[in-house]
């Protein structure tokens, strides 16, 4: 392992000091190598200790300690924490967020632990959500069932939070502190009263209810930045109290929420309303409490008219304006209001559970009956036909490759010599006039070999799609239009270094998004093609019913094996060959060779497997691929050797057997040639005069050498 290994010098020479600097358990990289300490960390010798890992970009961090922490938190207060990484994995790779300092905080035995309290069940903030489970289950079945309500509720919504991989992984302060407007566990929270203890180094120890106040803005929380979430206590119920979580998503299982909710009701003896609680997620930027619904019901009876007042009052309170992120408006307010339906059942309900009424089939869980399928292998049914494939396995021709990773699509080629990496840059406007583009800032790092553009387009600057370009060079008409790109020597640091690419724009006025601006504007596209049959407006007018309305249709995501990847490799005299992931292989050739403007028969363009296809690589695989053969066109005109060093040689079977039979051809024909040369000799000796066939004879000598010298020549070069 080296003698800087965190492990031996923290064995040795004790804990390290991470937030000084001073780490005697440190690891140093330069990026680009990778330690082997992954399967030794899992050991448990190594879980007491403090771990530091120094990258070139990152500083990863692991106390062991709540003074560590505490310490690591003030020096570094806008520090990452990360437990399970379900979060901060997102963040960084889709959300093009960067942190410099990381900390792991799931070796701190302050955070790991549960504890019960004559509250309620306190919880360490990086105990996992499977752990959490686990021990609400094992308090369900102990305690009596009015004070464990919350519980239940919070066990129901773990069980459709994300997938079990998740669970086993992400915590509780990672829920709570990512402050999210979906997230499934923060509205019970809100709803059940939770409260959390907070710490710092300085100030020390503190508790705060996650009320009103808690979450202070999106994704932000009332802790300082020099504070830590310590715990979270969820608390028991009393006999007069209920407790429910909602939540409703696209689909049932691992699916993030389109609404969710957390609702408690205490009730006098009487069923009057002593204290309400209604916490919403995903209706705003924060978790959303119904005030103006919950203080019209205190000291209201529960009973159908507070149902009915409650109608009215909740869309006031849960307002959403048209154009809220998220969208499905309506829908999203008719669903804070059937929750709440639903809650007003389940406590009537509870209240009277021998009262019939027609609506407690909203209570009923919409389960799917479970699905069972069975597949026969290789038995056949006796009468069927030796030749009728019905019923026969038949696999797919790469099946095996692909289920066992062996099937080799763009992204998993062998890389050869001198093989660049390319990044897009990409527009961030809707419609704009590009006034600048300066990528010296990218082109600075180092490994950063070069910034094509529009200018690099030695053909056409066109793909031949409605107002697609290779690079956009003047103005822009979407976002994310492709306007350069970044060469350098990993996929990392040209994704890196095309952030860095900085672009001025001039808006264009109007900015036309939508169905109903276009009409505003009158802008439409030229052609109009129509297919019409017969009279459409007298069909109309003489139907007995006329319905109307509108359909919207959203963008589809398509989730392919491999997305739209492209592998360009520049050969000799302004060849190249292409391998891309497309449904048209003979589309991107011709847009290459009228991007470059060079003749069509010098590209070949090669596709093995496209990995999914669904129509979304027939067009749109050459937005990628024409700007990669650009770019390799460039670097080749540039520096012509460089192709030198791609060329191959490649034999098959068949060559060879081609080989073998023109080798047979050829010597047959020299035997024939000898025999035809020996008769003409003899023929020429019995019945020419001696001195004139000497002569002769080395004349015909010569021209048959000739001959099949000739012969040879010809063989050879066929």
């Amino acid at each position: 392992m080296g003698d800087q290994c965190c492990q031996k010098n923290s064995i040795s020479n004790g804990n390290s000091h991470a937030a000084n600097g001073q780490s005697n358990g440190e690891v140093r990289s330069s990026g680009k190598e990778e330690t082997n300490t992954t399967l030794e960390l899992k050991h448990q010798t190594y879980h007491s200790l403090s771990l530091r890992y120094i990258g070139p970009r990152v500083i990863w961090l692991r106390p062991a300690s709540l003074v560590e922490l505490l310490e690591i938190k003030k020096t570094y207060p806008k520090a990452r924490f990360v437990v399970g990484n379900t979060e901060v994995g997102i963040e960084t790779k889709f959300k093009n967020q960067m942190y410099s300092v990381l900390v792991s905080s799931s070796h701190i035995p302050e955070l790991t632990t549960i504890e019960d309290t004559d509250q309620g069940l306190k919880v360490g903030g990086s105990v996992t959500l499977s752990q959490l489970g686990k021990e609400l289950r094992h308090r369900i079945n102990l305690l009596p069932e009015f004070k464990t309500r919350i519980f239940s509720e919070f066990v129901e919504m773990l069980k459709w939070f994300a997938s079990h991989q998740i669970r086993n992984v992400a915590s509780v302060s990672g829920n709570i502190m990512t402050a999210s407007p979906i997230s499934d566990l923060n509205p019970l929270f809100v709803a059940a009263g939770a409260t959390v203890e907070a710490v710092s180094k300085d100030r020390g120890r503190r508790v705060l209810i996650m009320d009103k106040h808690f979450f202070c803005g999106y994704r932000r929380t009332a802790l300082d930045p020099d504070e830590v979430l310590l715990s979270v206590v969820i608390p028991f119920t009393t006999a007069d109290e209920f407790f429910s979580g909602f939540k409703q998503c696209n689909r049932k299982e691992d699916d993030i929420s389109m609404v969710n909710a957390g609702m408690l009701v205490r009730l006098s003896k009487e069923r009057q309303v002593n204290k309400l609680l209604l916490a919403y997620g995903g209706m705003g930027p924060t978790v959303v409490l119904a005030h103006a619904a919950m203080q019209a019901a205190t000291g209201k009876k529960w009973d159908e008219s507070l149902m009915s007042n409650m109608c009215d009052l909740l869309p006031s309170d849960l307002t959403l304006p048209p154009g809220s992120p998220g969208g499905a408006e309506e829908y999203r307010q008719a669903l804070a209001l059937s929750f709440f339906f639903k809650f007003f059942l389940r406590v009537k309900h509870s209240l009277d559970p021998g009262t019939p009424g027609g609506d407690l089939s909203a209570l009923q869980p919409m389960e799917s009956a479970e699905f069972k399928s069975i597949q026969v292998v290789n038995a056949r049914d006796s009468r069927s036909n030796v030749t009728d494939c019905v019923g026969k396995v038949i696999p797919h021709k790469a099946a095996l490759q692909q289920s066992t990773g062996q099937a080799i699509y763009v992204d998993d080629m062998t890389p050869i010599q001198d093989e660049l990496h390319m990044a897009l840059v990409t527009s961030t406007r809707s419609h704009a006039m590009i006034l600048t583009i300066n990528p010296s800032a990218a082109l600075a790092l180092p490994g950063v070999v070069d910034f094509v553009s529009a200018q690099d387009v030695t053909g056409t600057n066109s793909i031949g799609l409605k107002m697609d370009t290779v690079f956009a060079a003047d103005t822009v008409t979407c976002q994310g239009q492709v306007i350069g790109a970044v060469l350098a020597e990993t996929i990392d640091l040209a994704h890196r270094a095309a952030k860095l690419v900085t672009i001025s724009y001039q808006d264009i006025s109007p900015l036309i998004i939508t169905i109903e601006e276009a009409i505003q504007h009158s802008s439409y596209f030229p052609d109009v093609r129509r297919i019409s049959v017969g009279d459409l407006e007298l069909g109309f007018s003489t139907s007995d019913h006329t319905l109307t309305g509108e359909v919207r249709i959203n963008g589809q995501n398509h989730f392919y094996l491999e997305t739209v990847a492209t592998r360009a490799v520049p050969g000799e005299a302004g060849e190249m060959e292409v391998f891309c992931s497309t449904q048209h292989a003979a589309s991107v050739q011709e847009h290459i060779a009228v991007a470059l403007g060079i003749p069509s028969h010098k590209i070949v363009v090669r596709t093995k497997r496209m990995g999914g296809g669904f129509g979304g690589k027939e067009t749109q695989s050459a937005l990628s691929a024409v700007p990669t053969a650009v770019a390799a066109h460039k670097l080749a005109q540039n520096n012509p050797t460089r192709s030198s060093s791609l060329s191959a040689v490649r034999v098959t079977v068949d060559d060879i057997i081609i080989i073998i039979i023109i080798i047979i051809i050829i010597i047959i024909s020299i035997i024939i040639i000898i025999i035809i040369i020996i008769i003409i000799i003899i023929i020429i000796i019995t019945t020419i005069p001696t001195t004139t066939t000497t002569t002769t004879t080395v004349i015909i000598i010569i021209i048959i050498i000739s001959i099949i010298i000739i012969t040879m020549a010809t063989f050879q070069s066929q």
